[in-house]
């Protein structure tokens, strides 16, 4: 049970890093930085996404 809390923390922290990157991406004018804030909140919008695939597993595997 204590894991499947901190995967669910650390998904969150990470989906509310993507949307602050996302926003920075966008605010700076510099195109070096912008490219690799785009390129960070692309690692940290997959990575969201797998947590969410596995927590959902997770919890179909629980019901069973």
């Amino acid at each position: 049970m204590k894991k499947k809390e901190y995967t669910s923390v650390t998904f969150i922290k990470a989906l509310l890093l993507t949307i602050v990157l996302g926003l920075l991406a966008y605010i700076i004018d510099v195109p070096v930085i912008r490219i690799s804030l785009i390129g960070m909140t692309l690692v940290l919008g997959a990575i969201s996404h797998g947590m969410m695939s596995q927590l959902q597993e997770a919890d179909h595997m629980d019901k069973k």
